[in-house]
C-alpha cells in the first residue's frame, strides 16, 4: 500500500497487488484508491496512480490493471489519460487465452460486481459490440440450462426448455437493447454494448447452489473511454428508462394473456419461463439502483428522476411479487 500526505496528515492511499500470469509474466493490480473528501480535486488521486505505475515498473511488472465501475468517470479519466483502456471479455480471451483464469483470480474480477477490467495497453479496439451482445446472450442461456442440475429448481433439461429460454432472452434482451439504442441515436449519444462479465460468475453460482436464475443483460455505455457522467446523465437516464419500460410492460402483458386467452399446453413451459424471466429482470432493472446492482438501469433512472424511478419500480416490484408469490 502507498500513501500520500498533506499538512502532515495521510489524505490518501492506494492498495496494490502483484500476481502471476502465464509465461512467467507478472501482473500488477491497482485494487483501491482512497482520498479524503476534503482534498478531492487537488490531484492526490493522480499522484497515487503515478506512484503506483512507478512502483510496478520497479517490480518489473508486465501487465498493469485495475477495475472501474462503468459510470465512475472520474476514475476512468484518471486511468485513461495514462494509457489504460477497457478490455472486453472477447479481448481478454484473445489476449490471455487460458491465462484469463489466473487473471480473473488474481484481480478477483469474478467478484467485482459490475466493474470493467482496464489494462495499460495499446491493444486495438477491434472487437464488435454486436458480437459481445450475442456472446452475452449465449452465456445467459447456458447458465439457465444449469438449473435442472438442482431438482428443486423446477426446470427440466430438454429441448423445449432450451428453445423456450432462447426465445425469451432474445426478446427481452434485444428489445431492451433496441429501445435503448434507438433513444441513444435520437439523442445523438454514441454508445456501445458492454457485457457485465463479472456478474456471470454470480449467476453461475446461484444457478448451481441456489437453483435461482439471475439474467445478466449487460448495458450500453458511451463509446469513448473518457467521458463525464454528470454531463450526459440525463441522456443515459432517458435511455435506461425506455429500456426498462419495455421489459416491465412486456412482462405485464405476458401476465395478462391468460385472462383473455387460454395458453396452449404446448406453450405452457415457454410461458412460465417467459414471465418468470421478465419478472426477475423487471425487478433487477428498476427497483434496485444501489450496489452491487448499478450495472442494471435502476441507478440511471434514479439519477434522472425520482418520480420516474418510483413509477417504474412500483410496476417492476408488483409484477415480480405477483409472478412468484400469487400466480
Amino acid at each position: 500500500m502507498l500513501v500520500v500526505e498533506h499538512n502532515e496528515k495521510i489524505v490518501g492511499a492506494v492498495a496494490l497487488r502483484i500476481f502471476s500470469l502465464p509465461k512467467k509474466k507478472k501482473g500488477g493490480f491497482v485494487e483501491y484508491i482512497f482520498t479524503d473528501p476534503e482534498v478531492r480535486g487537488m490531484g492526490f488521486g493522480q499522484q497515487l496512480v503515478e506512484s503506483s505505475l512507478e512502483y510496478f515498473e520497479k517490480q518489473e511488472v508486465d501487465e498493469v490493471m485495475t477495475q472501474i465501475k462503468g459510470d465512475n468517470t472520474s476514475s476512468s479519466k484518471n486511468f485513461s489519460l495514462r494509457g489504460f483502456t477497457i478490455l472486453s471479455p472477447g479481448q481478454q480471451v484473445k489476449r490471455y487465452g487460458a491465462g484469463i483464469i489466473p487473471l480473473w483470480l488474481g484481480t478477483m474480477h469474478i467478484l467485482a460486481k459490475g466493474q470493467c477490467l482496464w489494462v495499460r495497453t495499446k491493444i486495438e479496439k477491434n472487437d464488435k459490440s454486436w458480437f459481445q451482445c450475442v456472446v452475452s446472450l449465449m452465456v445467459n442461456i447456458l447458465i439457465f440450462m444449469l438449473l435442472p442440475i438442482r431438482p428443486d429448481s423446477g426446470v427440466q433439461f430438454n429441448l423445449v426448455t432450451f428453445f423456450g429460454i432462447s426465445l425469451v432472452l432474445i426478446y427481452f434482451f434485444w428489445m431492451r437493447y433496441i429501445f435503448m439504442k434507438l433513444f441513444a441515436v435520437i439523442m445523438r449519444l454514441k454508445v456501445r454494448f458492454r457485457p457485465i462479465e463479472d456478474w456471470f460468475g454470480m449467476s453461475f453460482i446461484l444457478a448451481l447452489a441456489g437453483g435461482a436464475w439471475v439474467p445478466v443483460p449487460g448495458n450500453l455505455y458511451p463509446k469513448e473511454d473518457t467521458w463525464t457522467y454528470r454531463e450526459i446523465s440525463k441522456k443515459l437516464g432517458l435511455m435506461a428508462f425506455m429500456g426498462s419500460f419495455i421489459i416491465v410492460a412486456s412482462t405485464w402483458m405476458l401476465y395478462l394473456i391468460p385472462f383473455y386467452i387460454t395458453v396452449p399446453t404446448t406453450f405452457a413451459v415457454w410461458y412460465d419461463i417467459g414471465i418468470k424471466t421478465g419478472a426477475t429482470l423487471s425487478l433487477l432493472d428498476t427497483a434496485l439502483p444501489f450496489f452491487p446492482l448499478e450495472v442494471y438501469n435502476g441507478k440511471r433512472i434514479w439519477n434522472l428522476s425520482k418520480i420516474l424511478w418510483v413509477f417504474l419500480a412500483v410496476f417492476g416490484v408488483a409484477i415480480f411479487i405477483i409472478t412468484f408469490f400469487f400466480r
